[in-house]
């Protein structure tokens, strides 16, 4: 392939085949990091971009000698923290991103049934919620990027019945 093989770094080890269209049956050797036998694992590759042989020998002089690339893609981060942990009913509580994923990224928030303040934009990592009913609510995160999804990051917030009128009895 002219591109790399993109591959996330929880991914199964995979096992590798490949052929030589001659007619004969020759001994196909794999090699490269994350390499053992005919398997490639990417946890033991480690992430970034790796250069994976492939060597084809056949009684003679002749050998094949070819290769690829396999990159190893990292989860993307999904963390995000909340203002508070309480609030009262149509309070605001800001939610923030701080994790580190690219500009590539998706972004699947759940949010617990709040209305969002500020909407949500790309390059912002701030987002403002309200929620209008008590109870307590779940805000939850899973970011995608390259392919690969992170663990589910989950937070929450308990929302108050706000107080009641102050009535003032004089004398």
């Amino acid at each position: 392939p002219d591109q790399p093989i993109p591959i996330c770094i929880d991914q199964d080890p995979v096992m590798m085949s490949g052929t030589v269209d001659n007619g004969n049956y020759g001994t196909v050797i794999w090699s490269g990091p994350g390499v053992t036998n005919d398997v490639f694992d990417p946890v033991d590759a480690g992430v970034g971009l790796h250069t994976i042989m492939f060597n084809y020998e056949e009684p003679g002089p002749c050998i094949l000698i070819d290769s690829f690339q396999i990159e190893v893609f990292p989860l993307p981060e999904n963390d995000f923290m909340l203002s508070t942990s309480e609030i009262c009913v149509n309070e605001e509580v800001v939610l923030t991103y701080t994790g580190s994923a690219g500009p590539g990224a998706q972004y699947l928030w759940g949010i617990g049934g709040a209305s969002m303040i500020s909407q949500p934009d790309p390059n912002e990592e701030e987002y403002e919620l309200v929620y209008d009913s008590p109870g307590t609510y779940f805000v939850t995160l899973i970011v995608t990027e390259n392919g690969c999804f992170s663990p589910q990051a989950i937070d929450s917030i308990v929302v108050f019945e706000p107080l009641g009128q102050v009535v003032l009895n004089c004398g």
